[in-house]
């Protein structure tokens, strides 16, 4: 998430100091996160978008594209971030400020819990629970011990929860195969798994 404070500047638009920003007790969690590169990225580009005002969506971007060119994620959570608030500033829900009709949309999304360590990462899925997500993204790969140890212990505590597990490419053909074996041993339910291993060739030979 990033976290912005916003003023209306002359003429319109709005001008920007962007961040980072969990609530309490997230901002622990920032604090263990503060190596992750679109973190970082956001941080870098920060004094350059302070004061800044676009004239909409289209300049925004345009600017965006300027000092984040190389780390999309980053951008996209900026870029969000400030339609968001215009949209509140407008007193609108976003998806009808950027242009959209009828009744809202019901959309159910995850949450993603990043590779910490497992009781911490258990935490977070409990606090995420409480707040209501039912889904959430699993980010595996740096121990596949851990990783197991994490997904069961989340699938024992809210048995009704699905699961995202997102591999970014950091697993071999058998931690993958080892880690839906243990998946579907505890009972988990999960809705797909995300780019578990590099190639191609890899990755078929997950599906078998």
């Amino acid at each position: 998430r990033v976290r912005l404070n916003v003023h209306e500047a002359p003429g319109g638009g709005a001008a920007t100091r962007p961040g980072p920003g969990y609530p309490p007790p997230e901002e622990a969690l920032m604090a263990e996160l503060s190596t992750d590169p679109q973190i970082s990225a956001v941080l870098r580009a920060a004094p350059a978008l302070v004061g800044q005002t676009w004239s909409g969506p289209s300049q925004l971007a345009a600017a965006l594209t300027a000092v984040l060119p190389d780390t999309p994620v980053a951008r996209a959570g900026v870029e969000m971030a400030v339609l968001d608030a215009w949209a509140r500033r407008d007193g609108l829900p976003l998806w009808r400020w950027l242009g959209g009709t009828g009744e809202s949309p019901a959309l159910v999304t995850d949450m993603t819990i990043p590779i910490l360590p497992p009781a911490r990462m258990a935490e977070l899925a409990r606090q995420w629970w409480a707040l209501g997500f039912r889904a959430f993204k699993l980010k595996v790969g740096k121990s596949i011990d851990a990783d197991v140890a994490v997904l069961r212990a989340i699938v024992a505590e809210f048995p009704g929860a699905t699961f995202r597990p997102d591999g970014n490419a950091g697993l071999t053909v058998p931690e993958a195969v080892r880690y839906l074996a243990a998946a579907q041993a505890a009972g988990a339910r999960l809705e797909c798994f995300e780019q578990p291993c590099r190639t191609p060739a890899e990755l078929a030979e997950v599906q078998k």
